[in-house]
């Protein structure tokens, strides 16, 4: 993976998060740590990255309490690894954008079903429905990259479970897991959908793309040594390579029963490692979503 000794330089932020990787259970998930607080990013008593709109800091608490929101839904490149601060990740800088607090509702790898119990139990609790939810589905599948199987209902093991014994990359069996895994990401994108249609909101898909969807590193990239694999991740970097292209067919195929999908472009983006991205990247992120989306409105495809 990423020469972590390169990105420790380039990106001395980075420090913060490795040095506090604290990580909980939550029964079968696992979340961020709540009540973090540390130089470059916090968390609220929920486990969830504080959001920052003209620097007033804001949680869940924020809906709780009545306020309009949004809900971002995505895993540790939602979260904002390696970011100098709780402003700089894409829920923050849509956000400053739009004037709505959008929540970071992130999980380390997360994957549908797990974002889909979260939003699901966030929008019973706060008094008003969300404006809209936005949601990062690549977790899935960079999850299912670590040990190769997967339910058609659970999902596939975290990457903390062990992985020993799982098939390699091409094979028959791993081919099983992996249409298991087409049909897991149908269902709970299905479902994500239709919680926005009870909330009467919009659901935005984020066409998600990493550094091994570039057709050139940039100079900082390739002094990290970006999708160069080591021992440990030789495995993990074919399968993301082999079934990424199917994976998101899938995703577009089932969007296209009313989710407005954003359409990212890698060569225009950053990384800090192979799936992190950079300040630069989040904020072309959040800016494509909220054009893209105000484009829709105008268009009178979705309600802004």
């Amino acid at each position: 993976m990423a020469d972590y000794s390169e990105v420790l330089r380039l990106f001395p932020a980075s420090r913060h998060y490795v040095r506090q990787r604290r990580w909980a259970r939550r029964g079968d998930v696992l979340a961020y740590a709540a009540n973090l607080e540390t130089d470059v990013f916090s968390t609220d008593a929920y486990g969830f990255r504080h959001g920052d709109m003209d620097g007033q800091r804001y949680g869940l608490a924020t809906a709780l309490s009545g306020a309009p929101y949004g809900l971002v839904l995505g895993a540790s490149n939602v979260f904002g690894f390696g970011l100098e601060s709780d402003a700089q990740t894409i829920p923050s800088r849509l956000s400053q954008l739009s004037g709505l607090h959008y929540l970071n509702i992130s999980f380390p790898e997360a994957d549908l079903r797990t974002l889909h119990a979260a939003a699901t139990r966030i929008v019973s609790e706060t008094p008003r429905m969300p404006a809209l939810i936005v949601c990062f589905a690549g977790g899935t599948l960079s999850r299912y990259g670590y040990g190769r199987r997967c339910d058609p209902l659970f999902g596939s093991p975290d990457f903390l479970s062990e992985n020993t014994g799982s098939p390699p990359s091409g094979t028959p069996e791993e081919a099983v897991a992996f249409a298991n895994l087409l049909v897991f990401t149908r269902f709970w994108l299905e479902q994500i959908s239709s919680l926005a249609g009870r909330c009467g909101c919009p659901l935005a898909l984020y066409d998600e793309t990493s550094a091994f969807e570039k057709t050139r590193l940039n100079e900082e990239e390739s002094a990290c040594a970006l999708t160069q694999p080591g021992s440990e991740d030789r495995e993990r970097f074919a399968t993301h390579r082999l079934r990424y292209t199917a994976f998101r067919q899938n995703l577009l195929t089932g969007a296209k029963n009313g989710i407005h999908v954003v359409s990212g472009t890698p060569d225009e983006l950053s990384f800090i490692d192979e799936f992190h991205y950079t300040a630069a990247a989040s904020e072309r992120i959040a800016r494509d979503i909220a054009r893209s989306l105000q484009c829709a409105a105008d268009r009178g495809v979705v309600d802004a």
